[in-house]
C-alpha cells in the first residue's frame, strides 16, 4: 500500500492523514471549514477510490478541538465509509 493522503491544517480545517503504509489513519484539530462538504469530499473519495487497500483492521482516529455542525453531517459519512470497508473486509 504506497497510496497516502495528507493535508495540512488550517486555522479553519483539520490535518488529515491516511497513511495505509504505516498504519496512520488520523484527522485532528479544528474543523470549521467554510464548506465542510468541499473539504471531507477529498477524504470521502479517496476512501471509496481505494477500499481496496484495506486488508485488515485499522484504527482510525479522530482528536477535534472544534467540531462544526456542517462537520458532523460529513463525518457521519466518512463513518459510514468506513462501515463499508469494514464490511466489504470480511
Amino acid at each position: 500500500m504506497s497510496k497516502k493522503l495528507e493535508i495540512q491544517y488550517t486555522s479553519y480545517t483539520p490535518k488529515v492523514i491516511i497513511d495505509p503504509t504505516n498504519d496512520i489513519y488520523e484527522i485532528t484539530g479544528w474543523s470549521r471549514p467554510v464548506d465542510a462538504n468541499e473539504f471531507y469530499i477529498r477524504i470521502k473519495n479517496w476512501l471509496n477510490e481505494n477500499i481496496d487497500l484495506f486488508t485488515k483492521p485499522i484504527e482510525f482516529n479522530f482528536k477535534f478541538d472544534f467540531i462544526s455542525s456542517p462537520t458532523l453531517r460529513a463525518l457521519n459519512e466518512i463513518f459510514n465509509i468506513l462501515e463499508k470497508i469494514s464490511f466489504f473486509r470480511k
